[in-house]
């Protein structure tokens, strides 16, 4: 360091308990030593507090929201700040740009992007970059190539009948998706839910009696297998009762995903008030509430990014009718995810990709709707503080 040069230096101090803190820092030379202590006493934090109020709106809406402020916030200074957002589910075209420009070599891959391809048409500028009907029939057609012989899927072309139980799955209800939104689906989807038919149906037997028990799908893949089933015409119907034995004798072991896709088919054949009830709360109880945002305790993902699995979660919970939670709790559920967000490709892997925008377009069309414009104005004892308006044109405003 040359005569007055400054230097900075920064550092994280982990937790004590004490009064106060002394920082000491020591400069040395070929010549000399010299050195600074600072003493810096520890004080209470402030509490911090934030409240959300989640009401439909209208031209004529105004919402009153009193807000508590801690003792002793006001010793010496505070900041309140007000956040005014159209949408809780944000822009989503990083995502739909992305999905547009992947590579694609597996069919979980190519099937992925043409559902993101299929969902683009209803997000406006947002999906600026969607595919037309004829890519997205292209992209479908592909699947016939990643069939085996008994009608399961591969993800890559098979050189014999080795076919994936969840991606089999996968498929069947990424060709529903497709289909609400008004595509044609292949003919190969008749052949598939046969297929998906048989392994679930051999899943349903008692593993200890079944001398075919190293063929049987395994556990964590038959609440998908039954959820992709109770999406079609193909399965769901007949097989209620069955369906709804097999969610009850295994609703206590499953974990965050499982019973997801357990509330989803249970939900899909009409099953019991009772069985859908414990689905639900057993789902809502693995879910841990934060001032601003809903977190999910544990729980698994097949293809390696989080998003996947609060997506699957907000899709369950938001079909659960009856026994769906309050709206501010998928609110607050769907900001739980904003950290797994990356800024290059979304929400992740192809896989999330799909699947949370699946999610996310549900929730959008039920909850959020086209605003004109917002504002909101602070009052202190009867005196306005200060307003914050969101124009038109704008999507958020602090």
């Amino acid at each position: 360091l040359s005569t007055m040069e400054s230097f900075s230096a920064s550092t994280t101090i982990g937790a004590v308990e004490a009064e106060e803190i002394q920082l000491t820092a020591t400069a040395t030379d070929s010549e000399d030593s010299d050195g600074i202590r600072i003493t810096a006493p520890i004080v209470d934090p402030v509490e911090l507090r934030s409240w959300t109020s989640i009401a439909p709106l209208s031209t004529s809406a105004n919402i009153k929201q009193p807000i508590e402020l801690p003792v002793n916030a006001l010793q010496e200074s505070a900041e309140l700040r007000v956040v005014l957002d159209k949408s809780v589910v944000g822009d989503l075209s990083q995502t739909f740009h992305y999905m547009s420009q992947v590579k694609h070599r597996s069919w979980e891959q190519i099937l992925s992007r043409a559902v993101v391809a299929a969902y683009a048409g209803s997000w406006g500028e947002a999906g600026a970059n969607r595919a037309s009907k004829e890519e997205i029939r292209n992209l479908l057609l592909q699947g016939s190539n990643f069939q085996t012989a008994s009608g399961g899927m591969s993800h890559f072309e098979p050189r014999e009948d080795r076919a994936n139980d969840y991606l089999s799955a996968y498929t069947l209800l990424a060709l529903g998706w497709i289909g609400k939104q008004g595509f044609d689906v292949p003919a190969y989807q008749q052949r598939l839910a046969q297929f998906v038919y048989q392994r679930a149906n051999l899943g349903l037997r008692d593993r200890r009696t079944s001398y075919r028990m190293t063929e049987m799908p395994s556990e964590r893949d038959m609440p998908v297998m039954l959820a992709a089933l109770s999406s079609t015409p193909f399965g769901g119907a007949r097989l209620k009762d069955q369906f709804s034995q097999y969610l009850r004798s295994h609703a206590d072991e499953y974990d965050v995903d499982a019973l997801a896709y357990a509330l989803i088919t249970a939900t899909n054949i009409d099953a019991s008030p009772e069985l859908r009830a414990n689905l639900s709360d057993r789902l809502q109880a693995q879910l841990v509430e934060t001032f601003d945002r809903t977190e999910i305790s544990g729980g698994d993902y097949w293809f390696g990014s989080r998003n996947e699995l609060y997506c699957v979660v907000l899709s369950a919970l938001k079909q659960a009718r009856e026994f769906a939670p309050e709206a501010r709790a998928l609110t607050k559920l769907v900001r739980g995810g904003y950290e797994f967000r990356d800024e290059n490709s979304g929400f992740g892997n192809t896989h999330a990709n799909a699947v949370c925008v699946v999610a996310m377009t549900q929730y959008r069309d039920e909850f959020e709707a086209p605003s004109e414009a917002l504002s909101a104005t602070v009052v202190a004892e009867d005196v306005e503080q200060f307003s914050v308006a969101l124009d038109a044109d704008e999507t958020t405003q602090t």
